[in-house]
């Protein structure tokens, strides 16, 4: 009995570091695979920060209403753009900016970065349905919109007093046929009603809104064609500083557009 007890001390002796030491060897490498897990997390969250922080920059100063911030922040993006990193969640405000008014200098810029733009892949077939066409990019859309799209007219006032009337205005510009956009305050605007087409296909519809003016009292020019990079089917009426303010409202409302 005594001697199968020194046996067994004797084998224990010999298999207990062994044991120990293999049990100290796992802990060592799973602590070490939970410790690289732990700094990828962390690098990742770094790198997920650092890109949000750059993005906001980004996008307050495209949304600036200062001119001079909002071409900076195109002009970085263009960078971007020549890198093959332009930030996808970058591409719905460039996007608006690009749906903004012709005449306005980024509008123009903002369209040919979504259309340099590198196009977004279509996400992964992940279900056994059948395949469907992906989706035009945000830039497609953007530049194919307003070749696709009927004419849409943007409306200028300079003073809250011209808003009712214009708005009146607006629904005889649907009644031709046209899109409108939002009413826009510009900060200054001419003295006469000025007309702006920026394709040359569009001098017809301009011809039309200016009769359409002309009905309801406002004296206007000869429409104006803006040659830029990229025609647009869109038109600008910037409305006189007393057009449509006073007699001339009445007259708007009074005096229905050609045609009703």
């Amino acid at each position: 009995m005594a001697q199968e007890k020194s046996w067994i001390d004797h084998v224990m002796a010999l298999v207990l570091p062994v044991v120990v030491s293999v049990g100290g060897l796992a802990y060592t490498i799973h602590k070490d695979q939970v410790d690289e897990k732990v700094r990828n997390e962390n690098r990742r969250a770094d790198i997920e920060r650092q890109e949000w922080d750059r993005d906001t920059a980004y996008v307050r100063l495209l949304t600036s209403s200062n001119p001079d911030e909002k071409k900076l922040g195109l002009a970085i993006i263009g960078q971007l753009v020549k890198q093959g990193s332009f930030p996808t969640d970058l591409k719905p405000v460039v996007a608006v900016i690009a749906g903004g008014l012709p005449s306005d200098d980024s509008t123009g810029i903002a369209a040919q970065l979504l259309k340099s733009a590198p196009a977004t892949p279509p996400p992964a077939q992940t279900t056994g349905a059948a395949p469907t066409t992906a989706p035009a990019p945000v830039a497609a859309r953007a530049v194919a919109a307003p070749q696709l799209s009927r004419i849409k007219v943007f409306v200028q006032i300079q003073s809250d007093a011209q808003r009712p009337a214009a708005l009146e205005l607006q629904a005889g510009i649907r009644d031709l046929g046209f899109d409108t956009a939002p009413l826009d305050r510009a900060g200054a605007g001419p003295n006469v009603t000025d007309i702006r087409y920026f394709s040359p296909d569009s001098s017809d519809e301009a011809d039309k809104l200016r009769e359409l003016l002309a009905s309801r009292g406002v004296k206007v020019g000869k429409p104006k064609f803006y040659k830029i990079p990229q025609p647009m089917r869109e038109v600008e009426i910037w409305l006189g500083k007393s057009d449509l303010t006073g007699a001339t409202a009445a007259a708007s409302v009074a005096k229905p557009p050609a045609g009703e």
